[in-house]
Parts: structure tokens; C-alpha cells; sequence
């Protein structure tokens, strides 16, 4: 666990001195922003992962015990290594494609509206979530993967490439990237329209994670100019106290 934090932190350390060197002019992140970003990533990364992890290997038992003989389970497990983590990586990322789409067009907007208040990203970004948020995303994988049977270490791996993709899908690094990337694969660029506070197709746009592809197949991608684009929330009820933020909606911000 100390491993996997050192390098999150390396990676959000190294792309953020990438993002002061080579900044998108209108969405440069503030010292303020960033400074609040640093403690979501601490909540959430540090004191957030005991909670979750305690959650999911609950639920994952759980469900491995009660409905996994009954419903059967896809075995990836006798793959090697490259396709089991390619396939889990897809299955991962169709699962939280379904389940970020349906936050956005239901009342679990209230649970995930916090992470869209920020007016600028930056690779900490990625980690400003609500404590309901964290529940919601942890269970949602856990059940709908705890039926594949998958390597202890494809497992593993394929959350951190989950994770390091998020991370550097909010860096705001000013870079050319080929359109035919941006058909098979959710870039930075895709992201931050995301992010934008006009929907430009009902409910929002852009909700893979990796794969461009579901956004496609589904009707919900776009492909937007920066100058189209403002970030954040219509109406923010976030007023940058952390302890009410991250409780919200249970307790909500004054």
C-alpha cells in the first residue's frame, strides 16, 4: 500500500510541474485550487482507502458467496497475464462508463456534483470526491466484477491503471493529440469537455474513463474547443469547507 502511494504521488507530483511548464492558458489551475486538491487527494487516497477497503472485500465475499453459484462466473483467470488485464480493463471501464453516465442523469448527482465544482483541473482533481461518492464507486466495481475470476495481480494492476488513466485525464497539459486517438481513447481534451458546465447532450457528455468507444456507441461523445468551454456547476452549494463537503449531501454546505 506505502508502494502504490508513493507512486500515485509521483505521478501527480511530476504531471503537475508538466502542467505549470505547459499549461492550457484559459483552465491554468490556481494555488488555491491546487492547494484544495492536495488535501482530497489526502482525504481520499489516505483516509479514505481503509473504509474502502473494508467495504469491498465485504461486499466482494458476499456476493462471491450468495449469488456467485448461482449466476455463474466468467473465468479469465486461466488466461495469460496481457488479455486477462486487457479484458478486465475493458469490463472495468463499459461497468463505470454505466455507472458515472447514470450519476449524471439521476438524483446520484447529489453524491457526485462536488467532484464537478472545481472551476479548473488539475491531476489532483481526480480525487476530489464526496465520502458517499467513494462508497458508491467502490460498490458498484466490486459486485459487478466480484463474478469475474481474475488473478490476485491482474486484479491489482488493472485499478491502478484505472486510477493513473483518471488521473492524468484532468491534467490541463497543452499537447496535440491525433484525432483518430480520440476515437479509440478518452484524452484529456475529452475529459475537459467533461467537465464543462454546459450539457451538451442531455445530462453531460464524455463519461468514459479509457475508452472512447462507449461514448460513441451510446451517443454521448463531443468534441468541443476550449474557447466552448466553461468549467463547473450552475449552482454550487460548495463553499470550500472540506469537512461539510465531503459529508455532503448527508450533512449539506452552508
Amino acid at each position: 500500500m506505502l508502494r502504490e502511494f508513493l507512486t500515485i504521488t509521483f505521478i501527480l507530483l511530476g504531471l503537475q510541474v508538466l502542467q505549470m511548464l505547459f499549461p492550457r492558458e484559459k483552465f491554468s489551475s490556481s494555488l488555491k485550487d491546487i492547494k484544495q486538491d492536495v488535501i482530497w487527494f489526502l482525504i481520499n487516497e489516505i483516509g479514505m482507502t481503509f473504509v474502502i477497503v473494508k467495504v469491498t472485500f465485504f461486499l466482494s465475499s458476499y456476493f462471491n458467496s450468495v449469488f456467485a453459484p448461482m449466476i455463474g462466473t466468467i473465468n479469465l483467470s486461466q488466461l495469460s497475464f496481457l488479455p486477462q488485464i486487457c479484458l478486465f480493463i475493458l469490463i472495468l471501464d463499459f461497468i463505470s462508463y454505466w455507472s458515472h453516465r447514470i450519476q449524471h442523469s439521476t438524483r446520484l448527482w447529489e453524491i457526485h456534483k462536488l467532484h464537478h465544482s472545481v472551476k479548473s483541473l488539475s491531476p489532483f482533481s481526480s480525487f476530489r470526491h464526496s465520502f458517499l461518492e467513494n462508497i458508491y464507486n467502490s460498490s458498484i466495481v466490486i459486485i459487478l466484477t466480484s463474478f469475474i475470476s481474475l488473478s490476485p495481480e491482474v486484479r491489482n494492476y488493472g485499478v491502478m491503471i484505472f486510477t493513473y488513466v483518471c488521473v492524468i485525464q484532468h491534467t490541463n497539459i497543452k499537447v496535440h493529440i491525433p484525432h483518430i486517438f480520440k476515437k479509440l481513447f478518452i484524452t484529456p481534451d475529452c475529459h475537459v469537455t467533461h467537465h464543462s458546465k454546459t450539457n451538451f447532450v442531455k445530462y453531460g457528455q464524455n463519461f468514459g474513463f479509457i475508452f472512447s468507444i462507449w461514448d460513441q456507441l451510446f451517443r454521448t461523445y463531443q468534441d468541443k474547443e476550449y474557447s466552448e468551454l466553461t468549467i463547473g456547476i450552475e449552482e454550487d452549494p460548495f463553499k470550500g469547507n472540506i469537512a461539510k463537503d465531503f459529508l455532503y449531501p448527508i450533512f449539506r454546505s452552508k
